[in-house]
């Protein structure tokens, strides 16, 4: 590779963001310009507005390409098409397949929540979050039969531990309390969103402060 080659590639990357496949897992259209590095050079993958397929999706998986790579300008406009999607799908749980809208409802939750342990001041992210958790336990009330599918889904997403525990805990949770009949349906859903609250404020306190040997 020539030197001016080189300071060109290494001055693309300077500029670049990883983020992982499954952030665009559920969005149609690339919100920027998507790439992936292969050896020493950086190829793109999805042009800005293009189609995302998730048959291409799964070809990237294959060769074993975990992320991608956007400039970093750009993480704005992924961020806001994940946002604009679990709005969208928290809104609209109950139209055409709830059970299928439900699982990637779970999925875009985990996502978002990444989003908020990156920027914890972000108070739009947050009260997506929330709004989004109203509407899912409500979605839920209704919908006990389903609780069990959706706890092993979310078990199987293979997110990280701080993205994926707070869900799965506040599932268990649910399923306990619906099955020992001590609390009505609005009782429940309160003592879901409050499991599912509190495991993120857990999240959100830094590492640093849990590792001191007292704390105030």
């Amino acid at each position: 590779m020539s030197a001016i080659k080189f300071f060109q590639n290494s001055n693309f990357f300077l500029n670049l963001k990883p983020i992982s496949i499954k952030e665009i897992g559920y969005l149609k259209i690339a919100p920027c310009n998507i790439f992936f590095q292969n050896g020493d050079t950086f190829e793109l993958v999805y042009k800005k507005d293009s189609p995302i397929s998730v048959e291409q999706l799964k070809v990237l998986e294959t060769k074993e390409i975990n992320s991608l790579l956007i400039h970093h300008i750009d993480m704005k406009e992924i961020r806001n098409a994940v946002k604009s999607n679990l709005i969208t799908t928290s809104r609209s749980l109950s139209i055409g397949n709830s059970l299928n809208n439900a699982k990637k409802l779970c999925f875009l939750l985990s996502i978002n929540l990444k989003y908020i342990y990156q920027d914890p001041t972000n108070d739009e992210l947050l009260t997506i979050q929330v709004q989004s958790a109203v509407n899912f336990a409500k979605y839920l009330s209704m919908n006990e039969r389903h609780h069990n599918e959706l706890y092993q889904e979310v078990l199987e997403h293979d997110f990280h531990y701080i993205y994926a525990q707070p869900l799965i805990s506040s599932l268990l949770l649910l399923g306990f309390l619906s099955n020992n009949r001590l609390f009505n349906p609005k009782e429940i859903e309160t003592l879901f969103l409050t499991s599912y609250l509190k495991d993120i404020g857990m999240s959100l306190i830094p590492l640093k402060k849990w590792n001191k040997t007292e704390l105030s």
